[in-house]
């Protein structure tokens, strides 16, 4: 029994003799029951006064947070807005649109015939000069005329336009670097369409790229990139 407990013992049964220690003891337990209740809704008032002013605080700061991330943005914007009014042409928008279709006779027929029977060709007809040469020559000739030719020991007949051969030929080492890559760029495409294997296709498409990243090709040295292309026309020659 603690001390405070046996002072207020004492103080119930001395101020009313008919109180006995049980009556004593059942008065404070009810004394004890009413101000524990009493002290626990003070506690619970302090404890959610506590929560709310917590919630109060965190909600402030994401609303502070929330208002300094519109201001920087605003300001993001409204700068941005002032650099693009003040350099137009650095955020001018550019349209996309589809590369320009490739032309779909690149080559006299002629040199479509042996590209189909895998035959080897010289680069010249796949210039800029050998592509003009056989659209005039493809539109001069009647591709209905046929003409007789011998194939393996035997005569067949066959449309003028795809026997006769092109005038003004020379090798490839002859070439400008300049038309050799023209003609590079459209010789890959005849291989495609004309059915070669891919292996074929790649092993000519890694000899031109290497040939392209040469140190020679970058040389001004004329002899540098003359070597490249003779390089090119013996392994062109040797590979068919």
């Amino acid at each position: 029994m603690t001390e405070a407990y046996t002072e207020v013992h004492m103080a119930i049964m001395q101020a009313n003799n008919n109180i006995n220690d049980a009556m004593a003891v059942i008065l404070l337990i009810q004394m004890w029951n009413t101000t524990n209740y009493a002290e626990k809704e003070v506690w619970d008032r302090l404890t959610e006064e506590e929560e709310q002013r917590s919630t109060e605080k965190v909600q402030a700061k994401e609303e502070e947070y929330v208002y300094h991330a519109q201001d920087k943005a605003q300001f993001e914007e409204a700068a941005h807005s002032k650099e693009m009014k003040k350099h137009r042409l650095k955020y001018l928008v550019i349209p996309s649109r589809p590369l320009p279709m490739i032309l779909t006779e690149v080559a006299q027929k002629y040199t479509v015939r042996k590209l189909d029977k895998g035959e080897y060709m010289e680069m010249w007809y796949f210039t800029n000069a050998g592509i003009n040469y056989a659209q005039t020559h493809n539109n001069m000739i009647d591709s209905d005329v046929l003409v007789a030719h011998s194939t393996d020991g035997k005569m067949k007949w066959a449309p003028a336009v795809s026997i006769k051969e092109a005038k003004g030929t020379y090798p490839d080492h002859y070439l400008t670097w300049n038309n050799f890559s023209v003609a590079v760029s459209c010789m890959l495409v005849a291989f495609e369409e004309a059915g070669w294997m891919l292996q074929q296709q790649s092993m000519f498409a890694n000899l031109w790229g290497q040939l392209a990243v040469h140190p020679y090709h970058l040389s001004t040295d004329l002899v540098d990139t003359d070597a490249l292309l003779l390089y090119q026309d013996e392994q062109h020659c040797a590979w068919h």
